[in-house]
Protein backbone atom coordinates (compact mmCIF):
# COMPACT_ATOMS: atom_id res chain seq x y z
CA UNK A 1 0.00 0.00 0.00
CA UNK A 2 1.26 3.38 -0.62
CA UNK A 3 1.74 6.33 1.80
CA UNK A 4 0.66 9.08 1.83
CA UNK A 5 1.96 11.91 0.84
CA UNK A 6 3.22 14.04 4.01
CA UNK A 7 3.18 17.27 2.17
CA UNK A 8 1.10 19.14 -0.45
CA UNK A 9 2.10 18.25 -4.76
CA UNK A 10 2.98 21.59 -5.16
CA UNK A 11 4.34 21.54 -9.38
CA UNK A 12 7.43 23.29 -10.51
CA UNK A 13 8.15 25.21 -13.75
CA UNK A 14 9.95 22.55 -14.69
CA UNK A 15 7.09 19.85 -14.22
CA UNK A 16 4.52 22.60 -15.91
CA UNK A 17 6.68 22.65 -19.43
CA UNK A 18 7.43 18.85 -19.10
CA UNK A 19 3.63 18.32 -18.94
CA UNK A 20 2.63 20.92 -21.94
CA UNK A 21 5.48 19.12 -23.96
CA UNK A 22 3.99 15.76 -23.45
CA UNK A 23 0.53 17.28 -24.10
CA UNK A 24 1.52 18.32 -27.89
CA UNK A 25 3.73 15.60 -28.86
CA UNK A 26 1.74 12.93 -27.76
CA UNK A 27 -0.84 12.81 -30.65
CA UNK A 28 2.24 13.05 -32.76
CA UNK A 29 4.11 10.01 -31.41
CA UNK A 30 0.65 8.14 -31.61
CA UNK A 31 0.23 9.01 -34.77
CA UNK A 32 3.41 7.92 -35.99
CA UNK A 33 3.17 4.69 -33.86
CA UNK A 34 -0.30 3.69 -35.92
CA UNK A 35 1.39 4.39 -39.16
CA UNK A 36 4.11 2.57 -38.45
CA UNK A 37 2.38 -0.35 -37.49
CA UNK A 38 0.21 0.11 -40.80
CA UNK A 39 3.27 0.17 -43.28
CA UNK A 40 4.43 -3.04 -41.08
CA UNK A 41 1.16 -4.62 -41.67
CA UNK A 42 1.13 -3.37 -45.65
CA UNK A 43 4.80 -5.19 -45.77
CA UNK A 44 3.40 -8.41 -44.42
CA UNK A 45 -0.11 -8.43 -46.24
CA UNK A 46 1.42 -8.07 -50.17
CA UNK A 47 3.74 -10.09 -51.62
CA UNK A 48 6.68 -8.66 -53.64
CA UNK A 49 5.94 -8.01 -56.98
CA UNK A 50 6.72 -10.65 -59.62
CA UNK A 51 9.27 -10.74 -61.68
CA UNK A 52 7.23 -12.73 -64.64
CA UNK A 53 4.31 -11.29 -65.52
CA UNK A 54 1.11 -12.40 -66.03
CA UNK A 55 -2.08 -10.96 -68.42
CA UNK A 56 -5.20 -12.53 -69.64
CA UNK A 57 -7.74 -11.65 -72.77
CA UNK A 58 -10.35 -13.47 -74.04
CA UNK A 59 -9.55 -15.67 -76.78
CA UNK A 60 -13.06 -16.51 -77.86
CA UNK A 61 -16.44 -18.28 -76.52
CA UNK A 62 -17.76 -21.88 -76.58
CA UNK A 63 -20.81 -22.62 -78.65
CA UNK A 64 -22.74 -22.55 -75.51
CA UNK A 65 -21.47 -18.84 -75.36
CA UNK A 66 -18.94 -19.41 -72.21
CA UNK A 67 -15.73 -17.28 -72.43
CA UNK A 68 -12.24 -18.75 -73.68
CA UNK A 69 -10.00 -16.57 -71.91
CA UNK A 70 -6.40 -16.82 -72.97
CA UNK A 71 -3.06 -16.15 -70.26
CA UNK A 72 0.42 -14.63 -71.37
CA UNK A 73 3.41 -15.62 -68.85
CA UNK A 74 6.61 -13.64 -69.72
CA UNK A 75 10.13 -13.85 -68.51
CA UNK A 76 12.54 -10.44 -67.82
CA UNK A 77 14.28 -12.56 -70.77
CA UNK A 78 10.87 -12.26 -73.35
CA UNK A 79 10.36 -16.32 -73.31
CA UNK A 80 6.26 -15.54 -73.30
CA UNK A 81 3.81 -18.55 -72.77
CA UNK A 82 0.33 -18.06 -73.94
CA UNK A 83 -2.30 -20.82 -72.53
CA UNK A 84 -5.93 -21.53 -73.09
CA UNK A 85 -8.24 -22.42 -70.61
CA UNK A 86 -10.34 -24.56 -73.32
CA UNK A 87 -8.22 -27.83 -73.28
CA UNK A 88 -5.25 -26.63 -71.16
CA UNK A 89 -3.79 -25.70 -74.73
CA UNK A 90 0.19 -24.18 -75.31
CA UNK A 91 -1.13 -22.05 -77.99
CA UNK A 92 2.49 -20.00 -78.65
CA UNK A 93 5.93 -20.31 -76.95
CA UNK A 94 7.52 -17.07 -78.30
CA UNK A 95 11.32 -17.61 -77.76
CA UNK A 96 14.73 -15.87 -78.76
CA UNK A 97 17.33 -17.44 -80.58
CA UNK A 98 21.11 -16.72 -79.75
CA UNK A 99 20.92 -13.80 -81.39
CA UNK A 100 17.64 -11.95 -79.61
CA UNK A 101 15.32 -12.79 -82.50
CA UNK A 102 11.80 -13.97 -81.22
CA UNK A 103 10.02 -16.94 -82.93
CA UNK A 104 6.79 -19.11 -82.08
CA UNK A 105 8.45 -22.80 -81.21
CA UNK A 106 4.84 -24.69 -80.86
CA UNK A 107 2.31 -25.53 -83.78
CA UNK A 108 -1.16 -24.34 -83.21
CA UNK A 109 -3.95 -22.10 -84.34
CA UNK A 110 -4.95 -18.45 -84.49
CA UNK A 111 -8.38 -18.76 -83.19
CA UNK A 112 -10.68 -21.21 -81.45
CA UNK A 113 -12.89 -22.67 -83.70
CA UNK A 114 -9.60 -24.37 -85.13
CA UNK A 115 -9.04 -26.15 -81.95
CA UNK A 116 -12.27 -27.03 -81.25
CA UNK A 117 -12.26 -29.04 -84.59
CA UNK A 118 -8.43 -30.44 -84.10
CA UNK A 119 -8.06 -33.80 -84.30
CA UNK A 120 -4.38 -33.96 -84.18
CA UNK A 121 -4.05 -32.67 -80.89
CA UNK A 122 -2.00 -29.16 -81.04
CA UNK A 123 -0.87 -28.29 -77.61
CA UNK A 124 -3.16 -29.81 -75.07
CA UNK A 125 -3.01 -31.05 -71.72
CA UNK A 126 -4.14 -35.05 -72.22
CA UNK A 127 -6.22 -37.29 -70.21
CA UNK A 128 -7.22 -39.53 -68.07
CA UNK A 129 -4.57 -41.46 -69.98
CA UNK A 130 -2.24 -40.47 -73.06
CA UNK A 131 -1.18 -42.51 -75.33
CA UNK A 132 -2.72 -45.89 -76.29
CA UNK A 133 -4.73 -49.09 -75.12
CA UNK A 134 -5.47 -51.93 -76.58
CA UNK A 135 -9.34 -51.92 -78.11
CA UNK A 136 -10.15 -49.70 -75.22
CA UNK A 137 -9.85 -52.21 -72.54
CA UNK A 138 -8.38 -53.43 -69.66
CA UNK A 139 -9.26 -55.94 -66.58
CA UNK A 140 -9.02 -54.55 -63.33
CA UNK A 141 -9.75 -56.81 -59.89
CA UNK A 142 -11.79 -59.53 -62.45
CA UNK A 143 -14.36 -56.58 -63.72
CA UNK A 144 -13.46 -55.37 -67.67
CA UNK A 145 -13.57 -52.20 -67.88
CA UNK A 146 -14.63 -50.31 -71.48
CA UNK A 147 -13.23 -47.20 -72.95
CA UNK A 148 -14.06 -45.12 -75.89
CA UNK A 149 -12.46 -46.93 -78.86
CA UNK A 150 -11.74 -43.85 -80.56
CA UNK A 151 -9.21 -44.46 -82.29
CA UNK A 152 -9.03 -47.12 -85.42
CA UNK A 153 -10.70 -49.61 -82.44
CA UNK A 154 -8.23 -48.72 -79.45
CA UNK A 155 -8.16 -45.80 -76.86
CA UNK A 156 -5.79 -43.16 -77.64
CA UNK A 157 -5.64 -39.65 -75.45
CA UNK A 158 -8.45 -40.16 -73.27
CA UNK A 159 -11.01 -41.04 -75.79
CA UNK A 160 -13.34 -38.38 -78.53
CA UNK A 161 -13.99 -36.27 -75.62
CA UNK A 162 -11.30 -36.31 -73.13
CA UNK A 163 -9.23 -33.59 -71.26
CA UNK A 164 -7.86 -32.06 -74.37
CA UNK A 165 -11.98 -31.33 -75.43
CA UNK A 166 -13.18 -29.52 -72.16
CA UNK A 167 -13.21 -25.91 -70.70
CA UNK A 168 -11.28 -25.67 -67.33
CA UNK A 169 -12.29 -23.51 -64.68
CA UNK A 170 -8.63 -21.49 -64.40
CA UNK A 171 -7.02 -18.05 -62.39
CA UNK A 172 -3.86 -16.89 -62.52
CA UNK A 173 -1.47 -16.50 -59.83
CA UNK A 174 1.88 -14.32 -59.42
CA UNK A 175 4.92 -15.17 -56.77
CA UNK A 176 8.39 -13.30 -56.19
CA UNK A 177 10.29 -15.21 -59.12
CA UNK A 178 7.29 -17.03 -60.79
CA UNK A 179 3.76 -16.78 -62.28
CA UNK A 180 1.34 -19.01 -63.33
CA UNK A 181 -2.40 -20.45 -64.17
CA UNK A 182 -4.14 -23.05 -62.17
CA UNK A 183 -6.91 -24.79 -63.94
CA UNK A 184 -9.25 -27.02 -62.06
CA UNK A 185 -11.61 -29.90 -63.69
CA UNK A 186 -14.32 -32.42 -62.34
CA UNK A 187 -13.92 -35.75 -64.57
CA UNK A 188 -17.22 -37.64 -63.26
CA UNK A 189 -17.39 -41.32 -63.13
CA UNK A 190 -18.14 -43.17 -66.40
CA UNK A 191 -16.27 -40.26 -68.55
CA UNK A 192 -15.03 -41.96 -71.27
CA UNK A 193 -15.94 -44.85 -70.04
CA UNK A 194 -13.12 -44.49 -66.52
CA UNK A 195 -14.68 -45.73 -63.46
CA UNK A 196 -14.88 -42.96 -60.45
CA UNK A 197 -15.18 -39.50 -59.86
CA UNK A 198 -12.04 -37.65 -60.15
CA UNK A 199 -11.16 -34.18 -59.09
CA UNK A 200 -7.67 -32.63 -61.76
CA UNK A 201 -5.86 -29.98 -61.02
CA UNK A 202 -2.99 -29.19 -63.53
CA UNK A 203 -0.64 -25.75 -62.78
CA UNK A 204 1.20 -23.97 -65.81
CA UNK A 205 4.28 -22.12 -64.04
CA UNK A 206 6.83 -20.38 -65.44
CA UNK A 207 9.68 -18.84 -63.47
CA UNK A 208 12.41 -16.37 -64.03
CA UNK A 209 15.02 -18.81 -64.87
CA UNK A 210 12.86 -19.93 -68.01
CA UNK A 211 11.57 -23.09 -67.66
CA UNK A 212 8.00 -24.07 -67.31
CA UNK A 213 6.56 -26.52 -64.76
CA UNK A 214 3.88 -28.34 -65.05
CA UNK A 215 2.00 -30.23 -61.98
CA UNK A 216 -0.63 -32.43 -62.06
CA UNK A 217 -2.88 -33.65 -59.16
CA UNK A 218 -6.06 -36.04 -59.19
CA UNK A 219 -7.86 -37.55 -56.29
CA UNK A 220 -10.58 -40.22 -57.00
CA UNK A 221 -13.27 -42.50 -55.22
CA UNK A 222 -12.48 -45.45 -57.42
CA UNK A 223 -9.28 -47.22 -58.89
CA UNK A 224 -8.74 -45.96 -62.38
CA UNK A 225 -5.86 -45.15 -64.44
CA UNK A 226 -4.38 -42.28 -64.96
CA UNK A 227 -1.63 -40.83 -67.22
CA UNK A 228 -1.55 -36.88 -68.05
CA UNK A 229 0.79 -34.85 -70.13
CA UNK A 230 0.61 -31.84 -72.69
CA UNK A 231 0.84 -32.74 -76.37
CA UNK A 232 2.55 -29.69 -77.90
CA UNK A 233 3.97 -29.91 -81.04
CA UNK A 234 7.63 -28.78 -81.09
CA UNK A 235 9.80 -26.84 -83.90
CA UNK A 236 12.46 -24.74 -82.42
CA UNK A 237 13.18 -23.29 -85.94
CA UNK A 238 9.94 -21.21 -85.85
CA UNK A 239 10.03 -22.31 -89.36
CA UNK A 240 10.24 -25.06 -91.93
CA UNK A 241 10.96 -28.85 -90.45
CA UNK A 242 12.32 -30.64 -87.49
CA UNK A 243 14.86 -32.66 -89.33
CA UNK A 244 17.89 -30.68 -89.11
CA UNK A 245 17.22 -30.52 -85.02
CA UNK A 246 19.42 -32.59 -82.57
CA UNK A 247 17.42 -35.32 -80.25
CA UNK A 248 19.17 -37.05 -77.12
CA UNK A 249 16.89 -39.14 -74.84
CA UNK A 250 18.29 -40.57 -71.53
CA UNK A 251 17.30 -43.77 -72.01
CA UNK A 252 18.75 -47.28 -71.98
CA UNK A 253 15.33 -49.47 -73.54
CA UNK A 254 12.25 -48.66 -75.20
CA UNK A 255 8.89 -50.45 -75.25
CA UNK A 256 8.25 -52.22 -78.97
CA UNK A 257 4.94 -51.92 -80.58
CA UNK A 258 3.06 -54.12 -83.23
CA UNK A 259 2.03 -52.88 -86.58
CA UNK A 260 -0.69 -50.64 -84.82
CA UNK A 261 1.97 -49.21 -82.55
CA UNK A 262 0.45 -51.23 -79.23
CA UNK A 263 3.23 -52.59 -76.98
CA UNK A 264 4.21 -55.85 -77.41
CA UNK A 265 4.74 -55.95 -73.50
CA UNK A 266 7.84 -56.35 -73.78
CA UNK A 267 11.47 -53.58 -72.49
CA UNK A 268 14.06 -54.48 -74.74
CA UNK A 269 17.46 -52.40 -75.03
CA UNK A 270 18.55 -49.38 -77.32
CA UNK A 271 21.93 -51.11 -78.06
CA UNK A 272 22.01 -51.54 -81.75
CA UNK A 273 18.49 -50.57 -82.71
CA UNK A 274 17.08 -47.42 -84.63
CA UNK A 275 16.02 -46.23 -80.93
CA UNK A 276 18.94 -45.49 -79.89
CA UNK A 277 18.73 -41.92 -79.24
CA UNK A 278 21.54 -41.74 -76.37
CA UNK A 279 24.00 -39.35 -78.21
CA UNK A 280 22.55 -36.35 -79.33
CA UNK A 281 21.09 -37.31 -83.11
CA UNK A 282 19.82 -35.30 -86.01
CA UNK A 283 16.59 -36.22 -86.94
CA UNK A 284 16.95 -36.78 -90.33
CA UNK A 285 19.95 -39.65 -89.32
CA UNK A 286 17.91 -40.97 -86.93
CA UNK A 287 14.60 -41.59 -89.68
CA UNK A 288 16.95 -43.02 -92.34
CA UNK A 289 17.17 -45.93 -89.70
CA UNK A 290 15.73 -49.58 -90.76
CA UNK A 291 13.36 -51.80 -89.16
CA UNK A 292 10.58 -53.33 -88.44
CA UNK A 293 10.04 -50.46 -85.41
CA UNK A 294 10.49 -47.73 -88.01
CA UNK A 295 8.48 -48.86 -90.33
CA UNK A 296 5.51 -49.74 -88.45
CA UNK A 297 5.05 -45.95 -87.33
CA UNK A 298 6.37 -44.13 -90.67
CA UNK A 299 9.39 -43.40 -88.34
CA UNK A 300 9.89 -41.97 -84.38
CA UNK A 301 6.65 -42.93 -82.14
CA UNK A 302 7.62 -45.14 -79.15
CA UNK A 303 7.60 -44.81 -75.25
CA UNK A 304 11.18 -44.55 -74.09
CA UNK A 305 11.59 -46.29 -70.55
CA UNK A 306 13.37 -43.45 -68.38
CA UNK A 307 13.17 -45.56 -65.38
CA UNK A 308 10.93 -49.24 -64.82
CA UNK A 309 9.07 -48.29 -61.41
CA UNK A 310 6.76 -45.64 -59.85
CA UNK A 311 8.64 -42.85 -57.51
CA UNK A 312 8.85 -38.86 -57.40
CA UNK A 313 12.12 -38.45 -58.24
CA UNK A 314 12.26 -35.90 -61.40
CA UNK A 315 14.83 -37.29 -63.79
CA UNK A 316 16.25 -35.76 -67.39
CA UNK A 317 14.54 -37.08 -70.05
CA UNK A 318 15.35 -35.39 -73.39
CA UNK A 319 17.24 -32.72 -74.92
CA UNK A 320 16.37 -30.91 -78.36
CA UNK A 321 18.29 -28.32 -80.19
CA UNK A 322 18.12 -26.90 -83.25
CA UNK A 323 21.99 -25.86 -84.09
CA UNK A 324 20.91 -23.06 -86.53
CA UNK A 325 18.82 -21.07 -84.05
CA UNK A 326 20.45 -22.25 -80.94
CA UNK A 327 17.53 -22.82 -79.39
CA UNK A 328 17.51 -25.56 -76.86
CA UNK A 329 14.78 -27.18 -75.01
CA UNK A 330 15.75 -29.99 -71.76
CA UNK A 331 12.13 -32.19 -70.29
CA UNK A 332 12.90 -33.25 -67.01
CA UNK A 333 9.92 -35.05 -64.84
CA UNK A 334 8.98 -37.91 -62.51
CA UNK A 335 6.70 -40.08 -65.09
CA UNK A 336 8.43 -43.75 -66.34
CA UNK A 337 8.14 -42.88 -69.55
CA UNK A 338 8.64 -40.80 -72.72
CA UNK A 339 6.96 -40.86 -76.07
CA UNK A 340 8.63 -39.33 -78.86
CA UNK A 341 6.34 -38.84 -82.08
CA UNK A 342 8.38 -37.25 -85.36
CA UNK A 343 5.33 -35.65 -86.74
CA UNK A 344 5.01 -38.98 -89.22
CA UNK A 345 1.27 -38.21 -90.17
CA UNK A 346 1.23 -34.16 -90.45
CA UNK A 347 -0.05 -34.19 -94.19
CA UNK A 348 0.35 -30.94 -95.65
CA UNK A 349 -3.48 -30.60 -94.94
CA UNK A 350 -3.54 -28.62 -92.08
CA UNK A 351 -3.48 -24.82 -91.99
CA UNK A 352 -1.97 -23.56 -88.51
CA UNK A 353 -1.22 -19.83 -86.92
CA UNK A 354 -0.36 -17.22 -89.46
CA UNK A 355 -1.41 -19.23 -92.44
CA UNK A 356 1.58 -21.49 -92.35
CA UNK A 357 1.05 -24.56 -93.75
CA UNK A 358 2.13 -27.53 -91.41
CA UNK A 359 3.67 -30.57 -93.54
CA UNK A 360 4.84 -33.53 -92.74
CA UNK A 361 7.67 -33.18 -90.03
CA UNK A 362 7.03 -29.48 -89.39
CA UNK A 363 6.95 -30.34 -85.98
CA UNK A 364 7.44 -33.22 -83.15
CA UNK A 365 5.67 -34.38 -79.78
CA UNK A 366 7.44 -35.22 -76.38
CA UNK A 367 5.50 -36.58 -74.03
CA UNK A 368 6.08 -37.65 -70.48
CA UNK A 369 4.07 -40.23 -69.52
CA UNK A 370 2.85 -43.74 -68.04
CA UNK A 371 3.80 -46.85 -70.66
CA UNK A 372 1.11 -47.03 -73.39
CA UNK A 373 -1.07 -49.91 -72.47
CA UNK A 374 0.31 -50.44 -69.23
CA UNK A 375 -3.46 -51.08 -67.98
CA UNK A 376 -2.65 -54.42 -69.56
CA UNK A 377 0.94 -54.84 -69.61
CA UNK A 378 1.53 -56.64 -65.99
CA UNK A 379 5.45 -56.11 -66.60
CA UNK A 380 4.95 -51.92 -66.90
CA UNK A 381 4.99 -49.89 -64.50
CA UNK A 382 1.10 -49.52 -62.83
CA UNK A 383 -0.72 -46.78 -64.00
CA UNK A 384 -3.82 -47.69 -61.48
CA UNK A 385 -4.36 -44.64 -59.11
CA UNK A 386 -6.18 -46.38 -56.34
CA UNK A 387 -9.26 -44.43 -53.93
CA UNK A 388 -6.81 -43.50 -51.22
CA UNK A 389 -4.26 -42.29 -53.19
CA UNK A 390 -3.56 -39.29 -55.07
CA UNK A 391 -1.87 -39.15 -58.76
CA UNK A 392 1.04 -36.69 -58.54
CA UNK A 393 3.23 -36.32 -62.19
CA UNK A 394 5.84 -33.30 -63.14
CA UNK A 395 7.31 -31.85 -66.52
CA UNK A 396 9.50 -28.83 -66.90
CA UNK A 397 10.28 -27.60 -69.52
CA UNK A 398 14.04 -25.89 -69.68
CA UNK A 399 14.89 -23.54 -72.35
CA UNK A 400 17.83 -21.73 -73.06
CA UNK A 401 19.96 -21.28 -76.40
CA UNK A 402 23.63 -21.33 -77.32
CA UNK A 403 24.46 -18.09 -75.94
CA UNK A 404 24.05 -18.86 -72.57
CA UNK A 405 27.86 -19.45 -71.98
CA UNK A 406 27.82 -15.50 -72.49
CA UNK A 407 24.87 -14.74 -70.41
CA UNK A 408 23.56 -12.63 -73.16
CA UNK A 409 20.32 -14.11 -74.32
CA UNK A 410 18.61 -16.45 -71.83
CA UNK A 411 19.68 -16.47 -68.43
CA UNK A 412 19.04 -19.72 -67.44
CA UNK A 413 21.97 -20.93 -63.87
CA UNK A 414 15.19 -37.42 -93.65
CA UNK A 415 15.01 -39.13 -97.56
CA UNK A 416 13.97 -42.13 -96.88
CA UNK A 417 10.61 -41.23 -94.85
CA UNK A 418 9.67 -38.19 -96.96
CA UNK A 419 6.52 -40.23 -98.13
CA UNK A 420 3.23 -38.52 -96.76
CA UNK A 421 1.64 -40.58 -94.36
CA UNK A 422 -1.43 -42.55 -94.99
CA UNK A 423 -3.25 -41.67 -91.72
CA UNK A 424 -3.40 -39.35 -88.87
CA UNK A 425 -2.50 -41.24 -85.62
CA UNK A 426 -1.50 -38.58 -83.55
Amino acid sequence: MFSPLKEPFTETRLQRHLRYLLYISAPLLLNACEKQSLETLKDIATPPSSTVSVSADTFGFMPDGSEVIRYTLTTPDKLSIKLLAYGGIIQSIQMPDKNGALADVVLGFDTLADYLADQRYFGPLIGRYANRIEFGQYTFNGQKIQLDPNRKGHHLHGGSHGFHKVLWESESYQHEHAAGVKLILFSPDGDNGYPGNMEVTVNYELNDQNELRLTFEANTDKATPVSMTNHSYFNLAGQGTVLKHKIQIHAQHFTPVDSTLIPTGEIQSVENTSMDLRQPTVIEVGLSRKGDQMTFGQGFDHNWVIKQEQSAKILPMVTLTDPASGRKMEILSNAPGLQFYSGNFLNDDIVGKNKMVYRHRTGLVLEPQQFPNAPNETAFPSPIIAAADKYQHTIIYRFSNQADANNTILQTPLPATTTKPNSPEQ
